[in-house]
């Protein structure tokens, strides 16, 4: 019925049916999205191949906006890849209870703080960032593992508390919670337990990996602020 409607709208506007067409139905399918010769694509598996060479004839400006376009979607895929879906099932075996001490031999020195600060306000003056107020010279007080020296944990069916030396105390709940101003996602990926928060433009990842039988944990940071990235990592053992 769909191609006999199709028919008649046709006959009835003096068109003909194309040869691509056939006698099945033309049908709505996805977009195809491609590149060719550095434009942009965007038309459906159901369109003729003339429309096809039509959506190619881009002016040079328009394919320049389009290698832009097709340039920012890659980015998107890839960032959605990034940040797949958290298992927010405790691995069995996976406990991090207990008290954490430094193992500085294996780590890396904590953020100094005027070194970032030094280093993004060359960086503003070489226009390499573009925000002057961002910096990551704060890492430390929104993250606190990249300096403690010591951390006492304690780990439930749903969260975990950690006590950061005899300062800060940290409450975090598996799966998403927003609290502060942060959006903070925690579970588990490839048996490591990984925290993603995010306020503003601050964003950080914290990766925990249990080593030797337990008794090692691994705490690989990455913060990005629109300043100086930090990227640490800091052992401890139990």
């Amino acid at each position: 019925n769909a191609h006999r409607a199709m028919d008649a709208e046709l006959g009835a506007a003096g068109g003909h049916r194309p040869a691509w067409a056939g006698g099945a139905p033309r049908i709505a399918l996805f977009p195809i999205l491609a590149v060719m010769e550095g434009a942009l694509i965007i038309a459906t598996a159901a369109d003729s191949p003339e429309r096809r060479c039509q959506c190619a004839d881009l002016s040079l400006g328009a394919r320049s906006s389009a290698r832009a376009l097709a340039t920012a979607a890659f980015a998107l895929v890839l960032a959605a890849g990034c940040q797949s879906a958290l298992d927010t099932r405790p691995p069995a075996g996976f406990n991090l209870a207990g008290v954490w001490h430094l193992n500085a031999g294996l780590s890396d020195a904590a953020p100094d703080p005027r070194e970032i600060r030094r280093l993004e306000d060359r960086d503003v003056v070489r226009g390499r960032q573009r925000d002057a107020e961002a910096s990551s010279a704060f890492v430390a007080e929104d993250f606190p593992v990249v300096k403690a020296t010591r951390m006492t944990i304690e780990q439930d069916a749903g969260s975990m508390g950690v006590r950061y030396d005899d300062g800060p105390y940290r409450d975090v709940s598996w799966g998403t919670r927003e609290r502060d101003h942060w959006r903070v996602q925690a579970g588990w990926r490839d048996g490591a337990l990984v925290i993603r928060s995010r306020r503003d433009l601050t964003e950080g990842v914290e990766t925990l990996r249990l080593e030797r039988s337990g008794e090692r944990l691994r705490v690989e940071v990455v913060v990005k602020t629109g300043g100086r990235d930090v990227r640490t990592l800091r052992v401890f053992d139990r």
